[in-house]
């Protein structure tokens, strides 16, 4: 992973309190995908994708809580998280 990408998950894996040791970059595009440890997946978004991702993880919490089988946001995280206008 680059320094940029490195930097920005750090810190938004602090102000979360979990660890990166282990990350794995998934995938490198519009979204920057990173694998962390216990299942948690990280992404980095473009600058101003802030509302896209409140919508996003709300209605992924709505889906859930309908009983659909969907990927959900991990529990007792605070998310998202902005670092340097970016959204973690």
């Amino acid at each position: 992973m680059g320094g940029g990408v490195d930097q920005l998950l750090s810190q938004a894996a602090a102000e979360a309190g979990i660890g990166v040791d282990g990350a794995e970059l998934i995938r490198d595009g519009s979204n920057t995908i990173i694998g962390l440890r216990g299942g948690i997946v990280a992404r980095i978004g473009p600058e101003g994708s802030i509302r896209a991702a409140r919508r996003q993880l709300a209605v992924s919490r709505w889906l859930r809580d309908a009983g659909l089988r969907v990927v959900t946001a991990a529990e007792g995280l605070r998310q998202p998280i902005v670092v340097s206008g970016r959204l973690v």
